[in-house]
């Protein structure tokens, strides 16, 4: 099924139950998906490793989320200015923790060359659990 046809299944079958759904709406639903897989990642990762874990992806997954979820506001006829001001600062939020890693992974690799350790550095090393 096309994704104009998976559309209008889907725009049919929410007339039917009595909503009415706009393509504006379907991005809503997109965007809010996008963020809430987030969760649904973070918690298979971390069963994965047997401990909580916050892999790099949950913050790029939620700063796409985000700025979707941001997008959709913005068109609406009256956003709800909480909800958009929280998406704002949520956003800087999920790029402060990106620059934190980045920055990190860059001093870890200076200490690895520093200290002779090409495994680490080629990355062939988990460098998600050094600390």
């Amino acid at each position: 099924m096309s994704g104009i046809g998976l559309q209008a299944a889907v725009v049919a079958t929410i007339r039917f139950v009595g909503l009415e759904i706009d393509e504006w709406d379907i991005l809503g639903f997109v965007a809010q998906a996008m963020f809430f897989s987030r969760f649904l990642f973070q918690w298979l990762a971390s069963e994965r490793r047997g401990h909580s874990y916050v892999p790099v992806y949950f913050w790029w997954i939620s700063l796409g989320g985000a700025l979707l979820l941001l997008v959709y506001l913005v068109g609406l006829e009256r956003p709800p200015v909480p909800i958009l001001l929280g998406q704002c600062f949520g956003m800087l939020v999920y790029a402060r923790n990106l620059i934190l890693i980045r920055r990190k992974r860059r001093l870890d690799r200076a200490l690895a060359v520093e200290a002779g350790d090409t495994l680490y550095v080629h990355g062939d090393r988990d460098t998600a659990d050094k600390s």
